[in-house]
């Protein structure tokens, strides 16, 4: 998801282009959420508050990470089969590809490969 968002982020014409912070803090916080889980599952007999503190802990934040890197995702590649900026609400179909990626694959894949065709033949 990293690589198709900042990919279709960096073909978005400059005036419209949307920031990409709070998409690096929510892959950032997905791999900090993941080594709390990690840890807390890891150290589950010492102390079982701290470990369900973490576990709890790490999986909202994670969840809400995700959800948030979904959005993005997919509203990078909506865009740009569009043409414009959209929201959220107008790539729902996309979030929904990108959460449930398996199934999604069969719609994210045909839309990226559409996208870099149409995007190498304005290079060439």
């Amino acid at each position: 998801m990293h690589s198709i968002a900042t990919t279709m982020h960096s073909m978005i014409p400059a005036s419209v282009k949307p920031s990409v912070t709070y998409f690096r803090y929510g892959c950032f916080l997905m791999v900090l959420s993941t080594i709390l889980i990690s840890i807390s599952l890891a150290d589950n007999l010492n102390n079982p508050t701290l470990t369900a503190w973490l576990l709890v802990t790490g999986s909202l934040v994670y969840l809400v990470s995700f959800t948030y890197v979904c959005s993005f995702s997919a509203r990078m590649v909506e865009s740009m089969l569009q043409g414009e900026i959209l929201g959220n609400s107008d790539s729902l179909k996309g979030i929904l590809c990108f959460w449930i990626y398996p199934i999604g694959l069969w719609y994210v894949q045909p839309a990226v490969r559409r996208i870099l065709a149409q995007y190498d033949k304005q290079i060439v």
